[in-house]
């Protein structure tokens, strides 16, 4: 069953004044049914995502946020099929280049 916005979790991912530096800590770090927020930037993701509930969204609605790989996928989500996460404003894009 889906929590209350005023009953999840929160996280904030913001390179400079942290709590969490990357969005992979966050993951690591975070519980399930937890919203992160990530501040502007460009973020990648290289571990899946195995957390239930997970919603990410940006900090700020003016500024740009960004997900991007640049070999296999730009987020893997490795979930039981009931569950689910969330991306909510983010730009998520593939560089198109393989190394």
């Amino acid at each position: 069953m889906p929590l209350d916005q005023s009953e999840r979790k929160r996280a904030l991912v913001d390179r400079c004044n942290g709590p969490y530096r990357s969005l992979e800590e966050a993951l690591d770090e975070v519980e399930p049914f937890t919203t992160i927020y990530l501040a502007e930037g460009v973020y990648s993701c290289h571990k899946p995502i195995t957390k239930p509930g997970i919603i990410i969204c940006k900090r700020d609605i003016e500024k740009d946020v960004f997900i991007v790989g640049n070999e296999g996928p730009v987020i893997e989500v490795q979930l039981e099929k009931a569950d689910y996460v969330v991306f909510k404003d983010i730009v998520i894009t593939h560089s198109g280049l393989c190394f």
